[in-house]
């Protein structure tokens, strides 16, 4: 339960409202009605905007969350081939539609709910652990964010969630069901593989200049050069800035001297919880424990097995809930409480162990006063660097600005005389080296050279400032220029089409009665027979197109696929079936909770799609064309 009272004060300024379901909203992407628009909002639903600076800012903290989580960059391209910036987009209309659902019944949260909450949220919090309005600022600052849309956002994630999270209780699923998805999926079969020889292929004719100017004309996009632009990118980073943030140790003592107390540890507690819907069932409860009923017992009768009874050693300050709060720290050790309320129910609270505050002494957080006080003065740098570029950026239109503040003040420029928007350069390798640069290149190539682009804030903290000092627009080789490389193409797509339709008769053959043996034998082949395997698992001698292809075969029946290397065609015949299994009580569980989840998520994707029906989604596709860097020709 207090994992729910703390969710609040767990959000950093991310507020994505489905992260189990980004992926399968996605199918809506942006395709519910979409029409031009040069101006105004990325997307409308209902009576609600979502603007093109909101999907950008929800783009830009997924990508970051990602690129932490691969350890290097993600590309523009990327983003949109793993359907990232479809996503973010589809997430933001189902978070206003639950938000324009929530405001029609009439939901609501005060002003005091959601200070109280970002009072008590960690991220927010000072070296003594408490609110810290310095840090408040710096982490809008950071974010892009004003107070009042930071209120906003909270107000409706937290609307969003006590919608969603009365919809997603689904029912238990049946185990006829399980059944079914078990044998699906643990049914095994063994084929038997022929590779075909590629090198024995029967080699095309020569092409004639037609025929090459046919399949140039054909593939043209395979020999277009992308328009490619010069930028130079001012980094103004913590990591560069550290020696200028350096700090005295007379400094360290006179920080400590006037906040010790902030050093102090907290007194901290050991809280065992039970949560009951009402007051009645809390104090009949009460009484029965202090009848002699088990505190656990009453816990699993109430909560169940997976209910969180012990919530570890905790602060004060890391409960989000005042009333939780107050009564656990008020309560002496093995002492019953009165029923808290709080939000969600009633709770029966026992405190098991108490660790007293302590006094630190300097020489235990000299480090961490040092560090902070280093950080508070990293902070205050960028924030006067930050006001003297944009001052010096506005004072002229001199080409090569950035190059001549970075000269000036002393600070990082990366310059890349010729990228794509891959972030490529001629030689086809990456010309920018940097955590942040896929978000350099989604800069530099929205608009022309002249378009005003916004300050960048790093994935690691500080600022980057982007400019376009030249564009050359894509262009297509001409033929003359490639025709070895359109030749070379040509011979490769008649090379595969000869071995498919090599492999095809085969199949043929086999499925008119000959043996795989036979046929193997005659054309000099080697069989392989694979291991057993399932739907999910592949084996090595068949690709996962093959190996769901051998699943749709009859006992005896054959097909063909690409090999797993890609390089030819393989045929196969499916040459043993084995049915599963009845399954183990642990399959049988896992499956049901697995199925469980699915059709709570159907649930979820039932209601938000009907909101979104009722109400009426409008995407610009222009708009979100210049938001994710995509071509806007038409």
């Amino acid at each position: 339960m207090l994992d729910k009272l703390r969710r609040g004060a767990t959000k950093i300024l991310v507020f994505g409202l489905f992260g189990l379901l980004i992926l399968s909203f996605a199918v809506w992407g942006i395709g519910d009605v979409i029409r031009s628009a040069n101006q105004g909002p990325i997307a409308e639903v209902g009576d609600a905007d979502i603007s093109a600076q909101e999907f950008t800012a929800a783009l830009q903290q997924r990508r970051q969350m990602l690129t932490r989580q691969f350890g290097q960059p993600l590309t523009a391209e990327q983003s949109r081939a793993f359907g990232i910036d479809s996503a973010v987009l589809s997430e933001l209309v189902n978070g206003a539609a639950i938000t324009n659902h929530s405001k029609a019944l009439g939901l609501r949260l005060s002003d005091e709910t959601i200070a109280e909450l970002i009072r008590n949220d960690p991220a927010f919090a000072g070296p003594d652990g408490k609110f810290s309005r310095p840090v408040f600022d710096e982490r809008m600052r950071q974010a892009g964010f004003t107070e009042q849309r930071y209120f906003t956002e909270r107000r409706n994630n937290e609307l969003q969630e006590q919608l969603t999270e009365a919809i997603a209780g689904g029912a238990p699923a049946p185990d006829t069901l399980i059944d079914i998805v078990h044998r699906f999926r643990e049914e095994t079969r063994i084929a038997k593989v022929v590779r075909l020889d590629p090198d024995k292929a029967k080699p095309p004719g020569e092409p004639d200049e037609k025929a090459l100017k046919d399949f140039y004309e054909r593939q043209q996009r395979s020999f277009v050069v992308p328009e490619r632009r010069k930028i130079a990118v001012l980094i103004v980073s913590p990591d560069t800035l550290k020696e200028r943030a350096k700090v005295t140790d007379a400094d360290v003592r006179s920080t400590w001297e006037q906040s010790q107390a902030a050093w102090d540890i907290p007194e901290r507690r050991r809280i065992q919880q039970i949560l009951y819907k009402t007051k009645t069932e809390a104090e009949g409860e009460k009484k029965a424990i202090e009848g002699g009923k088990g505190f656990l017992l009453a816990a699993l009768e109430a909560n169940g097995a997976q209910g969180r009874l012990d919530q570890g050693l905790i602060a004060r300050r890391e409960i989000a809930d005042a009333n939780f709060a107050k009564a656990a720290f008020e309560l002496p050790v093995d002492k019953l409480s009165d029923p808290v309320q709080v939000r969600g129910g009633w709770l029966l609270l026992r405190v098991t162990e108490i660790e007293p505050a302590r006094s630190r002494t300097f020489e235990e957080v000299k480090d961490e006063v040092r560090r902070n006080l280093e950080e508070t003065r990293l902070r205050e740098i960028v924030t006067k660097l930050h006001d003297e570029i944009e001052d010096k950026r506005g004072a002229t239109d001199a080409p090569e600005k950035l190059k001549a503040i970075a000269t000036e003040l002393k600070l990082t420029l990366i310059e890349a005389p010729s990228v794509d928007a891959r972030g490529l350069g001629p030689d086809g390798k990456p010309a920018l080296s940097h955590p942040d640069a896929e978000r350099f290149l989604a800069s530099a190539f929205e608009g022309d050279a002249t378009t005003p682009r916004e300050v960048i804030t790093l994935a690691e903290g500080g600022e980057a400032w982007v400019e376009v000092l030249e564009v050359k627009p894509a262009a297509t080789r001409p033929f003359d220029e490639v025709k070895s490389e359109v030749e070379a193409m040509w011979r490769e797509r008649e090379k595969r089409a000869d071995l498919t339709k090599s492999a095809q008769a085969l199949a043929d053959r086999i499925k008119a009665g000959e043996t795989v043996e036979k046929i193997a034998q005659g054309l000099g082949l080697e069989i392989k027979t694979s291991a057993p395997f399932k739907r999910s698992k592949p084996p090595e001698e068949l690709s996962p197109t093959a190996a769901r292809a051998a699943f749709t075969l009859p006992l005896g029946g054959a097909g063909t696929a690409a090999s797993t290397d890609d390089t030819t065609r393989v045929v196969f015949v499916v040459s043993e079936i084995k049915a599963a299994d009845a399954p183990t009580k642990e399959q049988a569980d896992a499956l049901r909770n697995e199925i469980g989840q699915e059709l709570q998520r159907d649930s979820l994707q039932t209601y938000v799609a009907a909101l979104r029906d009722r109400q009426g989604v409008k995407i610009h596709e222009n708009v979100y064309k210049r938001a994710v860097g995509l071509d806007q020709t038409p």
